[in-house]
């Protein structure tokens, strides 16, 4: 099990550092804060709207909207079963609200819905429960595959999903 997980953290860590390569991966999850930077009109005045874009974790001086970010390695038991856990550290701070479902949106535009469950014995984090089995089935997930779970913070009810390793 242990040259598994090995091989499933260096899987992630190749690929946290294509899609972050601020940070470093870990065996099963990467989770970040980025600022979003918005579509605004064209500037009127010089240096109206030249704030730059920049990152940081959960205790930097991020204003305005930002996306929270989480990579996710799949095993085979998160592929095969009706739900999957998502990291707490993420899931408290992309869903403040705790609600009990999110619309998901993958990066090819397919739309789903998904329930969602709070681990209230371990605060282990989030589970994906009424949804997931079918979503993984559909979109061909399998054992290695690598998710992005991205979630803006003036929109707590979409998650916009993106396949980074299949």
């Amino acid at each position: 099990m242990l040259n598994k997980c090995n091989k499933f953290g260096q899987d992630l860590a190749q690929v946290s550092q294509q899609a972050f390569p601020y940070c470093n991966g870990t065996i099963n999850h990467v989770c970040s804060i980025t600022k979003v930077q918005t579509h605004l009109p064209e500037k009127t005045e010089p240096n109206q709207y030249t704030t730059p874009l920049t990152t940081g974790g959960p205790d930097s001086n991020i204003q305005g909207p930002h996306v929270y970010h989480c990579l996710k390695l799949l095993t085979s038991n998160q592929v095969n079963n009706s739900s999957m856990i998502i990291p707490l550290r993420f899931a408290e701070s992309a869903f403040p609200s705790k609600h009990n479902h999110v619309k998901v949106i993958m990066d090819n535009g397919s739309c789903y819905r998904m329930g969602l469950r709070w681990s209230k014995k371990n605060k282990a984090g989030l589970y994906f429960t009424r949804g997931w089995k079918l979503f993984a089935k559909y979109n061909g997930f399998k054992s290695g595959t690598v998710l992005q779970f991205s979630v803006f913070s003036n929109d707590e009810t979409t998650m916009h999903v993106k396949i980074l390793k299949m």
